[in-house]
C-alpha cells in the first residue's frame, strides 16, 4: 500500500438544510482510492445521486488485469452514470452528482473526473496537476470568450457541461476525462480532493498556501473553515493526502450513506448488467450491515454519447443558461 496520510472532511455550509455531497477513502488491494461526489442540488436528491455514485465506484474497481487504473476509474465513473440514471432519473427532477478520484498505487498516482468538483497534486508549492472543470463558463474561456474574471462573476457560472445523473435512463457512459497517463508522486506531494464549495471561495494560490502551512488534518479543518468565513454557501467536502516516506496502512472511511430504494437498486442492477453487457463483475467490497444488495457491475460502454442523451443534455444547458441570463437581467433591471 502507498504510504500515505490522509485525512477527510465534510461540512453542510451556512445556507443549505442537506449536505448532499459523499466521499470515500478505501484500500483496494494495495493501492489506495479517494473519492468525493458533489450532489446537484438544483435537480433535488442530489444526496441520493452522490452517495449512490459512491457505492457504485467503490463496488466497481475489481476489472481485469492488464488494465490501468484509468481504465479502472473510466470504467467505475462510468458505471456509477448508469447506474444514477437508471435508478433516480425515472421521473421528473432527474438527479445527478459529480465525481473526482484518485488512485493511487506505490510512487504513482491517476486522477479522472466528471463535472467540477477538483483534484489537485502539489509538489514545492506549485500546482502539478489540476482538474479542469466541466463547466460551460471554462469552455467560453478556453475559446476566449469570457475572461477568467468575466467567468467567475457570470450567471452561467453554475452550468454544468457533464455530470453523473442528470439525464434520462440509457446504456452509455458520460464522457470520462484523465490525464491519460500516470502522476509520478515524491514524498512531500500533497493530493487535494473537494467540491466545489471549497473552490468556489479560495483561489489556487489559497489552495498552495493552506497544503505548505498546514499537515493532512489541519489543512482540512483550514480550508472548510475558510469556506464557511467567506459564506459557506454550498457543501463543502476536502480530502487530503500527504505522500510520505513510512505510514501505516491507509483506513476506509466514507461519508454517511443516503438510503436508497430497492425498487431503485434493482433498476441500477439491471442497468449495469444487461444482455448486452458481458459477464457481471462481483463487488469486491462488502456492503457493511445495510440493506443494499451488492451491485454486479458490467463493462460500460466507451462509445460517445448518443445523439438523443446529447439533445437532452445541450437542451438542459440552453435551458439553464436562458433561465440564468434572464435572471442576471432582472437583476441589473432593479439595480438600474
Amino acid at each position: 500500500m502507498p504510504p500515505l496520510r490522509v485525512f477527510a472532511g465534510t461540512d453542510i455550509g451556512k445556507e443549505h438544510h442537506t449536505n448532499e455531497d459523499s466521499f470515500a477513502v478505501q484500500p483496494v488491494g494495495d493501492d489506495v482510492l479517494l473519492l468525493v461526489c458533489d450532489g446537484m442540488g438544483g435537480m433535488g436528491r442530489g444526496d441520493e445521486a452522490s452517495s449512490f455514485a459512491v457505492d457504485t465506484i467503490l463496488d466497481s474497481t475489481d476489472w481485469p488485469d492488464g488494465d490501468t487504473p484509468t481504465d479502472v476509474l473510466r470504467h467505475a465513473i462510468g458505471s456509477a452514470d448508469i447506474a444514477v440514471r437508471a435508478a433516480l432519473c425515472n421521473g421528473p427532477g432527474r438527479p445527478g452528482c459529480t465525481a473526482v478520484a484518485f488512485w493511487v498505487r506505490e510512487d504513482s498516482a491517476w486522477l479522472a473526473w466528471v463535472g467540477d468538483s477538483r483534484g489537485y497534486l502539489v509538489r514545492n508549492s506549485e500546482i502539478v496537476a489540476r482538474t479542469r472543470d466541466h463547466k460551460l463558463v471554462e469552455e467560453l474561456v478556453a475559446a476566449g470568450d469570457l475572461t477568467p474574471e468575466e467567468a467567475k462573476n457570470s450567471p452561467m457560472s453554475s452550468v454544468l457541461t457533464r455530470a453523473l445523473g442528470g439525464r434520462k435512463p440509457g446504456p452509455t457512459a458520460v464522457e470520462v476525462s484523465d490525464f491519460g497517463k500516470e502522476l509520478k508522486l515524491q514524498p512531500g506531494d500533497r493530493l487535494l480532493l473537494c467540491s466545489d464549495g471549497l473552490v468556489d471561495l479560495v483561489s489556487d494560490e489559497e489552495v498552495i498556501a493552506g497544503l505548505d502551512q498546514h499537515a493532512e488534518e489541519a489543512a482540512v479543518k483550514h480550508f472548510i473553515d475558510l469556506a464557511l468565513e467567506r459564506g459557506g454557501h454550498d457543501n463543502i467536502t476536502v480530502i487530503v493526502a500527504d505522500v510520505v516516506d513510512e505510514a501505516p496502512p491507509v483506513e476506509a472511511s466514507r461519508s454517511k450513506r443516503t438510503e436508497i430504494s430497492t425498487n431503485a437498486l434493482e433498476r441500477a442492477a439491471r442497468a449495469l448488467s444487461g444482455p448486452a453487457a458481458e459477464t457481471p463483475i462481483p463487488s469486491q467490497r462488502a456492503i457493511d450491515n445495510d440493506a443494499r444488495p451488492p451491485l454486479q457491475v458490467a463493462p460500460v460502454p466507451r462509445d460517445e454519447p448518443e445523439g438523443d442523451d446529447n439533445a437532452v443534455l445541450m437542451a438542459s444547458i440552453v435551458i439553464a443558461v436562458g433561465l440564468a441570463v434572464a435572471s442576471w437581467g432582472i437583476v441589473q433591471m432593479l439595480r438600474g
